[in-house]
């Protein structure tokens, strides 16, 4: 079933084009490009080179190998009842301790990387220049919302879009090659018989009817981009083992899906699990 906030990386489609019932002027367009652009600047600045997590993920993967490779062989001739001493003779022997070595330099390179990337958030987060562009950016999100017509009690809520791309025999492939979804932050409210979400952009609106099931999906996906004040591991968040690697890519177990019929066919909005208190005010849940 297609993403019923689906994007189409190469001409920019949007698969929810014939809900939209309104969108921002141009003004307000360009004053979010610039935003954007700033706070993704910012953002990059804090963040180790590519180059760097590279490092670091090879550094994981051989400490991994290498040490868990020796354990095991330890772990083999204990189990083999043979002497330690001469277990170990004989792994010295073939070289076990360069190959300790590795493992542990490996390991010490991984993880002074990973404390250089939180210092270097935690000191860049902190600084004026950093705020003074998410103050900004927060200044254009308030005036596109008002221009929208979204009302200032709107519910805030993550929806997992899905960037795509078409090959040339009519195949829906992913478009973006970190995860299969991007994790954004919408506004959600209800009106009459019409539920509504908004973006910076664009106000969706989508009737009630069209709206048939929302069903909790127990299965494990991917997504880029974490949107709330308080980080995935917090307590809070517990109950729905949310991972992430060192690339940015997250998984989280469950999700809610809600089918919508658009021009005869059905497309689902996919709405993270730890989102539910928000989502039962506006659909039933089965």
């Amino acid at each position: 079933m297609q993403n019923f906030f689906g994007i189409n990386v190469k001409t920019l489609e949007k698969t929810y084009s014939p809900f939209i019932t309104r969108s921002v002027s141009k003004e307000i367009s360009l004053k979010q490009d610039e935003a954007e652009q700033r706070l993704y600047s910012a953002e990059k600045a804090i963040q180790l080179p590519l180059w760097l997590k590279i490092i670091q993920l090879i550094c994981l993967f051989v400490a991994v190998c290498t040490l868990c490779g020796a354990l095991k062989a330890i772990g083999n001739a204990i189990g083999n009842e043979e002497p330690f001493a001469q277990a170990w003779a004989r792994f010295v022997e073939n070289g076990i301790i360069w190959i300790i070595a590795a493992g542990l330099i490996c390991l010490a390179i991984f993880v002074a990387l990973q404390i250089r990337s939180f210092l270097l958030k935690k000191s860049s987060v902190q600084s004026p220049a950093f705020n003074e562009v998410l103050t900004e950016n927060e200044k254009i999100q308030k005036r596109s919302y008002e221009e929208l017509g979204v009302p200032e009690d709107a519910d805030a809520i993550d929806v997992f879009t899905h960037p795509f791309k078409i090959n040339k025999k009519g195949k829906i492939l992913n478009g973006n090659p970190f995860a299969k979804y991007i994790n954004i932050n919408v506004k959600i409210f209800k009106y009459n018989d019409y539920l509504f979400f908004a973006d910076t952009s664009d106000l969706i609106k989508i009737p009630l009817s069209s709206v048939l099931t929302a069903t909790a999906v127990n299965k494990r996906v991917n997504f880029y981009g974490w949107n709330k004040e308080r980080p995935f591991n917090a307590q809070e968040f517990k109950p729905y083992k949310i991972m992430a690697n060192n690339m940015g890519t997250m998984f989280i177990k469950s999700y809610y899906s809600l089918t919508v019929l658009s021009n005869g066919e059905e497309t689902e909005i996919i709405i993270p699990a730890y989102e539910k208190d928000i989502l039962i005010k506006y659909v039933t849940v089965i």
